[in-house]
């Protein structure tokens, strides 16, 4: 997951699209539903839901959270982008 996290890092960052980079943006709001700036693993959950998906996995989301602080930050969501 570590690789494929500064491969999403690299691809951002290296963007010289706007739009693209505002989509990313969107789709991280689109998840964090408090805009505390931060997903839960129950908005996570619930996003999927909205998506058609009815599957949650801890382990996954654990595997997202880089700094395990219990939340994703944009850069840690930005991976499922």
């Amino acid at each position: 997951m570590d690789e494929l996290h500064r491969a999403a890092m690299a691809y951002y960052n290296n963007l010289h699209d706007r739009d693209l980079q505002n989509k990313a943006w969107n789709f991280f709001r689109s998840m964090d539903t408090d805009e505390n700036g931060r997903v839960s693993f129950h908005e996570l959950v619930e996003y999927f839901k909205q998506c058609g998906h009815n599957w949650a996995d801890y382990n996954f989301f654990n595997s997202l959270d880089r700094n395990q602080d219990g939340d994703l930050d944009f850069w840690e969501v930005l991976t499922l982008y």
